[in-house]
C-alpha cells in the first residue's frame, strides 16, 4: 500500500488586528511518498512539525490543504465509519505518552485492537508472540498502573502490531526505553518492513538512522529528504 501526501499542510489564522488576519503554518505544504517495504524516519527538533505530519498521514488530523491517498483511497473524503474500519484493519499507530486502557491488562489492551477490527480471527497466539518479543511475558496480566513507562510503551507497540497492519506509524517509539529495548523495537519495526509494511518513525535518535531506508528532516514545518 503506497501512501501519497500531496500538498498537505496544517494552518491556522491569527487575528492580528481589527481587519488584519495572518495565516500561520504548523505544517507547511509538503509532498511525501511512503512505500511498502521501507522504513522512513522523520527527524527534527521538538515543535518542528513531525507529530503533526505523522497525524495527518495516519488519518488523525485533517489537513487544511492537500490530500492523503492510500493507493487510490482518499482517506479524508471517506465517511468516518468507513475510514475507521479501514484504519483498524490497515494502520498501526504507536503514539507518544499514555494510551492504554487502565482497566485492561497488558494482554487485554493488546487484543482490544484486534477485536475492534472485527476480523473474526483469534489473535491470542499473535499477542503472546509480541508479548514475548517485547519482553513483557512476566507483565502480561498486569494493569497499566503496575507498569513502568518503558513497559507501557512496549505494550502500545504490541497493540499497534497485533493486526499485522500494512502501515505502521510510530511517534517516538523508543522515548522511554533503555538501549537494549530500543534495539529490540527498531529491529522489530525493521523486520515488519521486510515483511512488506510501510513504516514511518518520528524520532530524535540520530543513531537509529542505520535502520532507515529514507530519512526526512523537519524544521519549522518544512520537510526535506536527506541525501
Amino acid at each position: 500500500m503506497v501512501i501519497n501526501g500531496k500538498g498537505i499542510a496544517v494552518s491556522y489564522t491569527k487575528n492580528a488586528g481589527k481587519k488584519i488576519n495572518s495565516k500561520s503554518y504548523a505544517l507547511k505544504p509538503v509532498d511525501i511518498k511512503i512505500v511498502p517495504g521501507e522504513v522512513s524516519f522523520i527527524l527534527g527538533r521538538s515543535g518542528s512539525g513531525k507529530t503533526t505530519l505523522l497525524s495527518v498521514l495516519a488519518g488523525l488530523l485533517k489537513p487544511s490543504e492537500g490530500t492523503v491517498l492510500y493507493d487510490a483511497f482518499d482517506i479524508y473524503k471517506e465517511k468516518d465509519d468507513d475510514f475507521s474500519l479501514f484504519r483498524n484493519k490497515n494502520i498501526g499507530f504507536i503514539p507518544q505518552g499514555q494510551s492504554l486502557i487502565q482497566t485492561l491488562t497488558v494482554r487485554e489492551n493488546i487484543l482490544l485492537q484486534a477485536r475492534l477490527s472485527d476480523s473474526g480471527s483469534d489473535k491470542s497466539k499473535k499477542a503472546d508472540e509480541l508479548i514475548n518479543a517485547l519482553g513483557l511475558l512476566d507483565r502480561a496480566d498486569y494493569f497499566p498502573k503496575e507498569l513502568s513507562g518503558g513497559e507501557i510503551r512496549r505494550c502500545a507497540i504490541a497493540r499497534a502490531l497485533i493486526n499485522d497492519p500494512k502501515v505502521i506509524f510510530a511517534d517516538e517509539p523508543t522515548g522511554d526505553l533503555d538501549d537494549d529495548n530500543t534495539e529490540i523495537v527498531f529491529d522489530l519495526l525493521r523486520q515488519k518492513a521486510k515483511e512488506g509494511c510501510a513504516v514511518v518513525i518520528v524520532t530524535h535518535e540520530e543513531s537509529a538512522i542505520r535502520f532507515a531506508d529514507a530519512v526526512y528532516r523537519m524544521d519549522a514545518g518544512s520537510l526535506k529528504l536527506s541525501a
